[in-house]
């Protein structure tokens, strides 16, 4: 008697291997999040920090993005207390959560087989496993986007856009989702767009208004102005040639199995959603610069729903010709297509490994165990956006002037001055400043005049191989 017998028990019972071992290998590389890094996500959760502790984003002080998004760290923090551990995860549950809601939106359309095979496809590749490493919004605003069509396609048409409205204000980016939806459903009923239409604008507009009454302008110059007038292709970012030569590389399997299941869009609504959302997405990253990886992970989802048609029906022709007796052609194109995956899967972990590697930053805790030597409780601390809130989270000390996102882009923007800001940071006493050697800040002149006059270099920590060094520079 086989081991496993046909049947459905037998089936359910390889259904749940299938997904406990996907998801078990997700977690296994999510582990990587527990560790420090460089980037912006130190911004996002000292904003919730901040916020927590009733100091409020866009009046009190500058973050460029919209409210849900620093909302989810405050409420994180008010919940359980400062705790990095738990704030760096939050991406990766984000993640999961994603691939749970991929479950559910293609197992009756699509059937499990195809059901499961996305949400691998989408857990596993590379866009997803980068854009869950890092707190970015991008997480936040994907799981939201695809509950709202979730509900879409199940006709919940009002409940779809109130929730394309809150992730409206995650990522700003939903516009170009929220006006596809809108044509496809103009196309398939109006009764059903009034629906849509009045849950987003509900939601998205009751969450601007409170922002407006809140911050004033400041919300609309933050979280809109501020993007439309960032400079283009900065010399010290990569150019959109080399991001998206990244990015197809490291899928470089998922792209061309998903183009096959694009020859069968019309068969199913949730394919012709996927590939019109695959469209919108490459014409949003067409139309912006600079652009970075982690913009890629609203395709992701709907990359692997495509690659699973395409890979099903692929199985489904090689079938027909082992039936046909064409079995070398068979073993052929099998043995082919596993050589690739294992070279996909490769790659995949390359490409990831390296992203930890490049924004580490394992000396976190020594750096911060310094500031607390030399600052005061009543100093602060200022420089790089990439490492000084994640030090200010770990030393107990504040940001000068709660000048949190001190991206040069702010600079090149045209609408913030260095010398107001330095003016702030001054009145805060200022006694410590933190850097990445030749990147951001510390890249630009008229910042390195200032720290090169007022503050000595005192230490740089550096880990061969592993991120940027960091400098630490105190004040005379």
């Amino acid at each position: 008697m086989p081991i496993f017998p046909r049947g459905t028990s037998a089936r359910r019972f390889l259904k749940g291997v299938a997904l406990l071992a996907i998801f078990l290998c997700y977690v296994f590389l999510k582990k990587a999040n527990l560790s420090f890094s460089t980037g912006d996500q130190g911004v996002y959760f000292y904003a919730g920090y901040l916020w927590s502790q009733g100091v409020i984003p866009y009046r009190d002080f500058f973050i460029s993005h919209p409210p849900i998004q620093l909302l989810v760290p405050t409420l994180t923090i008010l919940l359980t207390g400062v705790h990095l551990s738990i704030l760096q995860l939050l991406p990766a549950f984000f993640g999961a959560l994603s691939g749970v809601i991929i479950l559910l939106l293609a197992w009756k359309p699509l059937g499990s087989l195809r059901a499961i095979l996305a949400s691998g496809l989408f857990l596993l590749s590379y866009g997803t496993l980068l854009s869950t490493l890092y707190y970015t919004g991008q997480n936040l605003t994907l799981l939201l986007l695809l509950l709202a069509i979730l509900l879409f396609l199940k006709r919940f048409k009002f409940s779809s856009g109130l929730v394309l409205g809150i992730a409206q204000s995650v990522g700003i980016h939903i516009l170009f989702p929220f006006i596809a939806l809108s044509i496809l459903q103009w196309r398939w009923g109006t009764q059903g767009l009034k629906k849509f239409l009045g849950g987003f604008f509900l939601s998205a507009g009751i969450l601007h208004i409170v922002s407006s009454i809140v911050a004033g302008k400041n919300f609309w110059t933050m979280v809109y102005l501020y993007h439309l007038k960032k400079p283009d292709a900065p010399a010290a970012l990569s150019s959109k040639f080399i991001v998206m030569s990244q990015m197809l590389q490291g899928h470089f399997l998922l792209v061309p199995l998903a183009l096959l299941g694009c020859l069968f869009l019309w068969q199913e609504r949730l394919l012709l959603v996927s590939g019109v959302m695959c469209i919108t997405y490459l014409l949003y990253l067409s139309l912006i610069s600079p652009i970075f990886p982690h913009y890629f992970a609203p395709l992701m989802p709907f990359l692997a729903i495509l690659a699973a048609e395409g890979t099903y029906r692929l199985f489904l022709f090689l079938k027909k010709l082992w039936i046909q007796g064409q079995r070398t052609w068979v073993c052929g194109g099998t043995t082919l297509l596993i050589l690739l995956a294992i070279s996909a899967s490769s790659r995949t972990i390359t490409f990831y490994s390296y992203e930890q590697r490049a924004l580490a930053f394992e000396s976190a805790p020594q750096v911060a165990e310094r500031i607390q030597r030399e600052l005061t409780p009543d100093a602060t601390l200022f420089g790089d956006f990439g490492v000084v809130p994640t030090v200010a989270i770990l030393s107990g000390r504040r940001i000068a002037g709660n000048q949190v996102d001190s991206s040069v882009m702010r600079f090149a923007s045209g609408l913030y001055d260095l010398p107001e800001i330095i003016q702030a940071i001054e009145e805060d006493h200022v006694k410590a400043i933190l850097t990445r050697k030749e990147k951001d800040i510390a890249y630009y002149p008229p910042f390195q005049e200032y720290l090169k006059t007022h503050y000595r270099l005192v230490e740089t920590y550096a880990t061969p191989g592993r991120g940027v060094p960091i400098e630490l520079w105190l004040h005379y």
